[in-house]
């Protein structure tokens, strides 16, 4: 193999910028002599500090709409790294109208391979969870994860009346990711935390309630795998949004009832 070096690179929002971390661990395991950088916003940055890959930040803003769709903008800013022989390889899996799930996000990388003439085939053989670094965070038991808050991209204006829930089923405990504006013993406000702190709280949730976006993604660990994740209200083109289409624990559901028809069990066990 040549000696390629690649820039790997992410312009887009918190869910793309995770769903990239198992490629990027695949491909250093598959091709382990590779010269690789990856290039991210400034602020998530963080979430892929622990992979064995020099992580170049570059300063924006992933909620502006002009950085994302204007690949220019990025560029720029790295354009120094390019200059050294690196060939950018873009990593959102949009350019293809590829799904959002593991496969696609192989198939992404291997097209831009193609296209940029790398001889490099990564495999997708190997499923791709998305793993965090761990963090001790105590959660009391019988916990539910909320995704609560406005997706960036807007594929679902479902609300989540955490009041009635916490009344309704006063034996679970909801782990809300967007703010609450009102005190219950059972609703505990995570909206300032970050998504590493989220991926950690879930791992001891029983149920995930979610809306597509990067909170939603920072859940999908191995040790994840087979608990219910119930994704809510998503519109059009947006239903395709699992990261593994075979996953028989992820439902797309749109009304309120469905969602209290999981709950429910949780609550009845608790008593």
């Amino acid at each position: 193999m040549k000696n390629y070096k690649l820039l790997l690179w992410i312009n887009q929002s918190n869910g793309d910028t995770l769903g990239i971390i198992p490629l990027v661990q695949a491909l250093v395991e598959q091709y382990p002599d590779l010269d690789v950088k990856l290039a991210c916003y400034y602020d998530q940055a963080y979430l892929l500090e622990h992979l064995p890959v020099e992580i170049v930040p570059v300063q924006g803003n992933y909620r502006n709409m002009a950085m994302r769709t204007v690949p220019s903008y990025f560029l720029d800013k790295v354009r120094h790294i390019i200059d050294q022989n690196y060939t950018p390889i873009h990593l959102w899996g949009g350019l293809y109208n590829h799904k959002h799930t593991w496969q696609c996000q192989v198939k992404t990388f291997n097209n831009q391979c193609q296209e940029n003439n790398i001889d490099i085939i990564l495999e997708d053989s190997k499923f791709g969870y998305i793993e965090l670094p761990f963090k001790y965070i105590h959660v009391e038991k019988n916990a539910i994860y909320v995704e609560s808050c406005q997706p960036v991209s807007g594929q679902t204006n479902f609300q989540f009346d955490l009041y009635k829930m916490s009344l309704m089923f006063p034996n679970v405990n909801y782990y809300t990711v967007g703010p609450v504006n009102f005190q219950a013993k059972n609703i505990f406000d995570c909206s300032k935390m970050s998504l590493i702190d989220l991926s950690n709280i879930s791992r001891k949730c029983n149920l995930i309630l979610a809306k597509g976006s990067g909170p939603f993604f920072c859940t999908l660990c191995e040790e994840n795998k087979n608990k219910t994740k119930a994704l809510m209200g998503l519109t059009g083109g947006w239903k395709y949004k699992f990261w593994n289409e075979n996953d028989e624990n992820c439902f797309l559901l749109d009304t309120e009832k469905e969602m209290m028809d999981l709950i429910r069990p949780i609550n009845r066990g608790a008593i």
